[in-house]
């Protein structure tokens, strides 16, 4: 079974209260979720492709998470039967990874997110079976962090050996967001309680990103986004694509009856879409949204300055920008297939089409850069 249907019909069993606090007057995002036809050019200046080396020791299954720091690219496959963390240079060119899957001392079972610190020479791992690993940068383990509850998916540093992590089993009397201190190996807060009327939209594995040293949550089935710290949580902004707008309501009563309705009503369609991933950059404010069987991805820009909407499935040619996982002021990079290279044969510089068009289809991955205008 699909790891985010398996986790998604467990969390059906948490139902318990909620409090959040709002200080900030809200602001609408509004955009007509129409899908546009735009060249690359309208919303990019430069693409560079990435074609992520290929040998018996970096094989790659699914990329679950692009980490970019220390001049490198981590590359976290969170395939059931993998777990790995790969490290590849800005060439893409393998140097390393952390694979320890087993149930010994310094292993671990599965892993879906990694925060990789070169200056303190350390990389956690976040494993759903309730515990942080931590690993020297070689891959020297060193200690597990046992936490409270099962079933963390993802995680975020909010500052120095504070994390917090997302969960989706456990008590259900007990925050989803919980703040943990490395140090004293304690929890010390958290927010954000399923309810009654939360419990379908809380049904996600990815919550949280980073921007301007600030961290923002949201939950994949609601148009919410909020910034938080260790003591406040406030409303930073809301998506409204007006008849568009994901209605779980009508579906509460039978959900709650019957976990098993829930993907019946993604596979259907009735639920339309989830938010897969959010981000924002100095000009932009970005979200994708993802149907969950058919290869639709739908990018959504929204201008800052002047709240003009950018909003496409595909960019003429055949380009899909799928799977975004870093997205900066100046850039944003995403994943393609080598059967999907092909699509980018008008869009990229005969250079850059040169290193991959002959790549074989069972090659790694390439990462896709796009520069900003």
């Amino acid at each position: 079974m699909n790891k985010y249907f398996f986790i998604s019909l467990l969390c059906m069993l948490l139902l318990s209260c909620n409090k959040q606090n709002s200080k900030t007057e809200q602001k609408i995002l509004q955009v007509e979720l129409s899908p546009q036809k735009l060249a690359a050019s309208t919303l990019f200046k430069k693409i560079e492709v990435i074609p992520l080396e290929t040998n018996d020791q970096c094989l790659i299954k699914a990329i679950g998470r692009i980490i970019e720091t220390d001049n490198k690219y981590y590359i976290l496959d969170d395939d059931k039967d993998a777990g790995i963390l790969f490290c590849f240079d800005k060439q893409g060119k393998y140097l390393s990874k952390i694979d320890k899957k087993g149930n010994g001392p310094g292993e671990y079972n599965l892993i879906y997110e990694a925060i990789v610190k070169p200056e303190e020479n350390l990389i956690h791992l976040l494993s759903p079976m309730g515990a942080i690993h931590t690993y020297t940068t070689d891959g020297q383990f060193i200690k597990r962090n046992l936490l409270p509850a099962g079933g963390e998916t993802d995680m975020i540093e909010i500052d120095k050996g504070l994390f917090a992590y997302w969960t989706l089993l456990g008590n259900p009397e007990e925050n989803t967001v919980t703040f943990y201190d490395m140090d004293k190996e304690e929890v010390t807060g958290g927010f954000w309680k399923t309810t009654d009327d939360n419990f379908m939209t809380n049904m996600c594995i990815d919550v949280f990103y980073k921007y301007n040293n600030e961290n923002y949550f949201s939950t994949q089935f609601a148009n919410e986004v909020y910034r938080f710290t260790k003591d406040t949580v406030e409303l930073a902004y809301k998506w409204d694509f007006g008849p568009a707008n994901i209605n779980l309501k009508p579906f509460k009563e039978r959900v709650k009856e019957d976990p098993n309705v829930f993907p019946q009503l993604t596979e259907s369609h009735e639920i339309p879409y989830s938010f897969f991933r959010q981000f924002q950059n100095k000009d932009y404010y970005y979200t994708v949204l993802n149907t969950w069987n058919i290869d639709k991805w739908c990018n959504v820009f929204y201008r800052k300055k002047d709240g003009k909407s950018f909003v496409f499935d595909t960019l003429e040619g055949g380009v899909k920008i799928k799977k975004t996982s870093i997205f900066t002021d100046e850039y944003m990079i995403s994943v393609v297939s080598p059967e999907e290279i092909g699509t980018f044969h008008n869009s990229l510089p005969t250079e850059e089409f040169n290193k991959v068009k002959d790549l074989p289809e069972d090659a790694n991955f390439c990462l896709v850069k796009y520069y900003f205008k």
